[in-house]
């Protein structure tokens, strides 16, 4: 898979999720369906692709739940290699080589404003000052991520954040990363942090 031109994270090379699905009439954009609730995808293997340049990350687990991803090559996507989301769950990612994403290139004012972070600004080069990792843990647990080569992503190498837990990072070969730092953000190998919600929260009606 090569060159995907969506930015959403809907719109990965990959797509895994547990929820429905429909499309604004902007090709470029689509959301899923909250209020219907799917199957998880589940038990399947993931194995030899290689999966590069795309606008969005290479794949997006959301609410997917004990799937391999085994010895794929993930480089130079503009988000993040590969990203757990949405509650996913008993996932493992073993043996892959995950090089090179989370610059957050070619990407418009939109796509930014769509990912919470045009605010932060662009780079000289213009790419967005608001880097990503190449693996990106996010809101899910129990996930394992085991023998990968990380290397060189603008972001960080493995990054957990918000309500990720219970899950296990080990024996991987992580270098070169934090390509991306700037005047506004330092990335690391491995990071474990909080974040600010995305969007303002609204108050419980009672």
């Amino acid at each position: 898979i090569d060159g995907g031109r969506g930015w959403g994270n809907f719109q990965a090379g990959m797509l895994f999720s547990d929820k429905g699905w429909h499309r604004f009439a902007n090709p470029t954009r689509g959301v899923p369906r909250i209020d219907e609730r799917l199957k998880p995808p589940t038990r399947i293997v993931i194995r030899r692709n290689t999966v590069v340049d795309c606008l969005s990350s290479w794949l997006y687990f959301d609410g997917a739940v004990m799937n391999f991803v085994l010895d794929n090559h993930i480089a130079g996507n503009s988000k993040e290699g590969l990203c757990f989301d949405g509650g996913s769950t008993g996932n493992v990612l073993y043996a892959n080589t995950v090089r090179n994403n989370g610059k957050r290139d070619n990407m418009t004012d939109r796509a930014l404003e769509d990912d919470f972070v045009l605010r932060y600004g662009r780079m000289e080069d213009g790419t967005a000052i608001a880097k990503l990792p190449g693996v990106s843990i996010d809101n899910a647990a129990y996930n394992v991520v085991v023998a990968n080569l990380v290397q060189g992503n603008w972001g960080g190498g493995i990054k957990m954040v918000r309500t990720s837990m219970l899950n296990t990072v080990a024996f991987n070969n992580i270098i070169d990363n934090n390509e991306g730092t700037n005047r506004t953000f330092h990335f690391f190998g491995i990071e474990l942090g909080g974040a600010e919600a995305d969007a303002p929260v609204p108050e419980a009606v009672w």
